[in-house]
């Protein structure tokens, strides 16, 4: 690269960023949902149907970016809360967009309020949701999650049931040194858990409970 193609590479530059391999991720939004119930604000929470991915599960209204139809990632949020949920955008108000998450997929985060006077005036999708509960946000406030952990390690091979031997990532043909030949990185992560009589509450959207808690409320 000469002088001026140099100078033409700066003049390209924006103050625009984004996450490194963000490309390669899945992107989702959720919607933090938020519903005012007998003039109480609860969460709205729902349990995943049975035979979708991370079924049976409690999470927020959300799902993957789609790039032929969301502008952005509001609308994502918003889109998927409506297909989930059984009600129009003009019964959500989107109130701000809160802190993102990254690590195995990019998630943005959205707190919104779902206007409707009672959960009967929802039409649940059956297909991706078995029920909706809520419970309130004073819960949240007045109670600290329990916390554990859970060992996360990185493998370039492995041997599966039948004995072969399955490599990932060739570390000793790239001359890698010796700590990568088996595993490494054994990081603990911690993890967040609330228990509620409808299961329990953990991972990310219980960790996105927490951090809206501590932060916002």
């Amino acid at each position: 690269m000469n002088q001026k193609d140099f100078e033409a590479f700066v003049d390209r530059l924006d103050d625009k960023h984004d996450i490194i391999g963000r490309n390669r991720l899945g992107n989702f939004a959720v919607l933090v949902a938020l519903i005012k119930l007998e003039g109480d604000y609860h969460f709205l929470f729902q349990k995943r149907a049975k035979n979708i991915r991370q079924g049976s599960e409690i999470s927020f209204p959300g799902g993957q970016f789609d790039e032929g139809i969301d502008k952005n990632f509001k609308d994502t949020a918003v889109r998927e809360t409506c297909e989930e949920l059984g009600i129009s955008s003009d019964q959500i108000k989107v109130i701000k967009q809160i802190d993102s998450f990254v690590g195995h997929v990019y998630i943005e985060n959205f707190l919104g309020l779902i206007e409707v006077d009672s959960l009967d005036d929802l039409n649940i999708n059956m297909d991706e949701v078995a029920y909706v509960f809520t419970m309130p946000v004073q819960y949240f406030i007045d109670n600290e999650p329990e916390t554990y952990g859970i060992k996360v390690r990185s493998y370039s091979s492995e041997v599966d049931e039948a004995g072969n031997l399955i490599e990932y990532f060739p570390v000793k043909e790239l001359d890698l040194p010796e700590r990568y030949h088996h595993t490494w990185n054994d990081s603990l992560r911690e993890v967040y858990v609330y228990r509620t009589k409808h299961g329990t509450l953990w991972g990310l959207t219980a960790a996105i409970v927490y951090e809206t808690i501590q932060k916002y409320f």
